[in-house]
């Protein structure tokens, strides 16, 4: 039986409907997953089991955000903090890339402690720093990194030129390992005494603690400025000389490499004479 008019408009019109669902299907993204809220209680919870100044259940975060790191952090704020707390504290909840594990739950602890308004001091920090140095640390403002925070603490203890001081929290100083912090504070002072800029303090920084791991007990009492130039200088030239005798020698050992067979397939040089 023929379909009338009606009826084939019908099925075109459900063919076009079912052709637009089909192309909307291919062409509309999938639907993002809802904030992981429990996993960043659950990370931030780790390790610090009963000192917590609120409850977690009562979380209810107005985030849209699903980046893990955020989120940590809000957990974290949401957990333990009363009191304001520095960028520098903050940035261990949202990445602790190239930190080992104690150093990790130590920058952690700091935060916590920080945040409830307990006493940094008493807190750990009185392993490396001063009660003076403690409060500058916790009353920085500025973007610093933690290691530089930490340095320019100490720093603030032997000047109190603000922009010497965050010069040198921003050099290499902050880099060295803490296990070293005595002989660093040292090289701190001299250059708060001595200053000079920041890409000089790297070069000599350089030179100083190659020394200091040649001969633990370098120090820089009775030195200047431009002693250690001279004997930065002086280094620089024996590593580039050591460099070029490491080089011939290799390259010396590479033309008299013996083949297999242990013959010598002799010079690359082509044959020549030569007469007076």
């Amino acid at each position: 039986m023929a379909r009338s008019m009606i009826q084939r408009r019908q099925d075109a019109e459900r063919e076009r409907t079912e052709a637009y669902d089909a192309t909307l299907r291919r062409v509309c993204a999938v639907a993002r997953p809802a904030p992981d809220f429990e996993r960043a209680l659950d990370e931030v919870r780790r390790g610090f089991a009963g000192v917590a100044v609120r409850d977690g259940a009562l979380w209810r975060p107005k985030l849209k955000t699903r980046d893990p790191a955020r989120l940590r952090l809000a957990a974290a704020r949401h957990l333990y903090a009363r009191y304001r707390v520095s960028a520098a504290l903050k940035a261990i909840w949202q990445d602790g890339s190239g930190l080992n594990a104690e150093e990790i739950a130590l920058r952690k602890a700091w935060y916590v402690a920080v945040a409830r308004g307990d006493s940094l001091y008493k807190a750990g920090a009185n392993a490396w720093l001063s009660r003076k140095e403690v409060h500058c640390f916790l009353n920085l403002s500025g973007d610093f990194t933690f290691e530089e925070a930490f340095w320019l603490a100490i720093v603030r203890s032997y000047t109190d030129d603000p922009g010497l001081a965050a010069r040198l929290a921003r050099t290499k100083i902050a880099r060295t390992p803490r296990a070293d912090l005595a002989f660093w504070r040292e090289v701190a002072r001299f250059f708060c005494g001595q200053p000079t800029s920041r890409e000089e303090i790297d070069d000599l920084c350089d030179y100083i603690g190659a020394m200091h791991r040649r001969d633990r007990s370098y120090s820089l009492k009775g030195r200047t400025l431009g002693s250690l130039r001279r004997q930065m200088t002086e280094w620089h030239r024996d590593i580039a000389a050591i460099e070029r005798i490491e080089g011939m020698r290799r390259r010396a050992a590479g033309r008299a490499s013996p083949t297999k067979d242990g013959a010598w397939d002799g010079s690359r040089l082509e044959d020549w004479e030569w007469q007076p």
